[in-house]
C-alpha cells in the first residue's frame, strides 16, 4: 500500500569545515563581518568547529532573507515532482511541519544512542546492559513525541546509523574493567552455565582462580576452546540492544515503526537479532542492486535499503562517491535499475537515496562526493530527476504486477533514454 522512495539529508546541511588560517585560505570567499549572509551561511556547533554552507549561500543568493521558508516550501514540491515520497534521516526538521501553504511530505526520524552513553564498549558500540541505555532511548523517544506529538506523517525511527559491530566485541568486552555492565552480565551468565570456574577453566583453557578475577581487564583472544560461548554472549548483547530498542519504541511510540539500526556490515549472528525485533530491517546498502544488502537468506521481514547511491565524476564536485559509475546518463540508469529491482524484491519496502545535495569541494571533511539529486548552487541534476519522476509514475504498477511490471518499465526508460 505504501512504498516509502526517499531521499536521506533533505535540506541544506550540506557544509565543510572552515578550520584554521591556511585551510580558509583554499576559499576564494568567505562573506565577511557585518554581511548578513554571514549569519545564513558560517555555523557554529558546541564543540564543533566552525564550517561553511555554500548551498546556503546559493539558496540566500536567490530567496533572500526569507530563503528557509520558501526553499523547504519548494523542497516540497520538487519531492513530489521527483516522485520521491520520504524525507529520510537527517532531513531538515522545519520540513516535517509542513509550509505556510500545508504540504507535507511523510517522514522519518533518526535517535543516535550509542553517542550519548558514557559507558560504551567501544566509540562506536554502546553497552545495552548499561543502567542508563533503556533510559537514553526512552528519553529520545520522549522527546521527538514533545516536539511533534504522535504524527502519523512520521513513519517510524531509526535508533543510530551503521553501529559497529566487530568480531572482537567479546574479547572487547573482556578487556574492559569491572563496572562495564556487559562484562558482569557476561560473567554472571557463564557461572550458571558452569557452576563452579574450574569447569570453564577446563573448556576455556584458562587458570582463573576465582569468578572474581575474571572482573578486572583481563585478555582474551579469540581460540576454538572459547568459540562456541563466545557466540552465545555475542547474541546476548546484540539480543539486548535490539530487544531495548524495540521495547522502548512500543512504549513511546506504539504507533510508529522501528526502523532498525541502518546496519552496513556485522556478524550473521547480529542480523539474527536485528531480525527479531526491528519492524523493519533497515540496511546501508552501497551496491549495484538492492537483493545484495547482505540479508539473512532466510529473512522473512520488510527491508528497506536506507542508503545508497551513484555519483559520476562528469559533472559538479569531483569525488565519485561510493558507488562510481561514468556519466548522468549511467547514473540515471544505475538508479533506475536498483529503484527496480527493489520494486520486484517481495522483502524491499523502501529505497532511501543518500543525498540530497551534494557535498561541498572542500570536503565534509574525508568526502567531497557528487552524489545529490541538487548540486551545490541547489541545481536538481535534470537527468536523474526526471528518471526518478518517470519510475514513480508506474511505480505501484511495477510491483504489483511482477515480471510484466518490470517490462513495462524497463520499457518506458529505453524510450525517454
Amino acid at each position: 500500500l505504501f512504498f516509502s522512495q526517499g531521499i536521506n539529508t533533505v535540506g541544506y546541511s550540506a557544509s565543510t569545515p572552515l578550520g584554521n588560517a591556511e585551510r580558509k585560505s583554499i576559499f576564494e570567499w568567505i562573506p565577511p563581518k557585518g554581511d548578513p549572509m554571514r549569519n545564513v551561511v558560517i555555523t557554529t556547533k558546541k564543540n564543533w568547529q566552525q564550517k561553511i554552507s555554500f548551498i546556503r549561500a546559493n539558496a540566500y543568493q536567490t530567496f533572500g532573507e526569507n530563503w528557509k521558508q520558501l526553499a523547504m516550501e519548494r523542497i516540497h514540491h520538487r519531492m513530489r515532482y521527483w516522485g520521491m515520497n520520504t524525507l529520510g534521516a537527517w532531513s531538515d526538521e522545519s520540513l516535517f511541519s509542513g509550509t505556510d501553504k500545508g504540504v507535507k511530505t511523510p517522514y522519518t526520524e533518526i535517535l543516535h544512542v550509542w553517542r550519548k552513553q558514557g559507558t560504551r564498549i567501544a566509540e562506536d558500540t554502546p553497552d545495552p546492559f548499561s543502567e542508563d541505555f533503556d533510559e537514553i532511548v526512552r528519553n529520545g523517544l520522549e522527546k521527538i513525541v514533545a516536539e511533534r506529538g504522535h504524527d502519523p506523517w512520521c513513519l517510524g525511527v531509526f535508533v543510530d546509523n551503521e553501529t559497529k559491530w566487530p568480531n572482537h566485541l567479546v574479547e572487547l568486552v573482556f578487556a574492559k574493567g569491572a563496572n562495564q555492565s556487559a562484562k558482569v552480565v557476561f560473567i554472571e551468565h557463564l557461572k550458571k552455565k558452569y557452576g563452579d570456574v574450574s569447569r570453564l577453566n577446563a573448556v576455556w583453557k584458562t587458570k582463573f582462580d576465582s569468578w572474581n578475577t575474571m572482573l578486572p581487564s583481563i585478555k582474551l583472544p579469540q581460540s576454538a576452546a572459547r568459540k562456541a560461548d563466545y557466540e552465545e554472549l555475542y547474541a546476548m548483547l546484540s539480543d539486548q540492544y535490539y530487544r531495548v530498542c524495540h521495547d522502548e519504541m512500543r512504549r513511546v511510540m506504539p504507533n510508529h515503526l522501528y526502523l532498525g539500526s541502518r546496519i552496513h556490515t556485522c556478524p550473521e549472528l547480529v542480523k539474527r537479532s536485528y531480525a527479531k525485533y526491528a519492524d523493519v530491517y533497515s540496511s546501508n546498502h552501497y551496491d549495484a542492486l538492492p537483493g545484495r544488502a547482505g540479508l539473512p537468506s532466510d529473512l522473512d521481514k520488510p527491508v528497506m535499503i536506507s542508503e545508497y547511491h551513484f555519483a559520476a565524476p562528469d559533472r559538479g564536485v569531483p569525488g565519485v562517491g561510493l558507488s562510481p559509475v561514468g556519466d548522468q546518463y549511467q547514473r540515471a540508469r544505475s538508479f533506475a535499475a536498483f529503484t527496480t529491482a527493489g520494486l520486484q524484491h517481495p522483502n524491499v519496502v523502501g529505497l532511501h537515496w543518500f543525498a540530497y545535495a551534494d557535498q561541498s569541494a572542500a570536503g565534509r571533511p574525508y568526502e567531497n562526493y557528487q552524489i545529490g539529486f541538487v548540486d551545490v548552487t541547489d541545481s536538481p541534476y535534470p537527468i536523474i530527476t526526471n528518471t526518478s519522476r518517470r519510475i514513480s509514475d508506474v511505480m505501484y504498477e511495477t510491483r504489483s504486477r511482477g515480471a510484466d511490471g518490470l517490462l513495462q518499465t524497463l520499457q518506458l526508460l529505453i524510450t525517454e533514454h
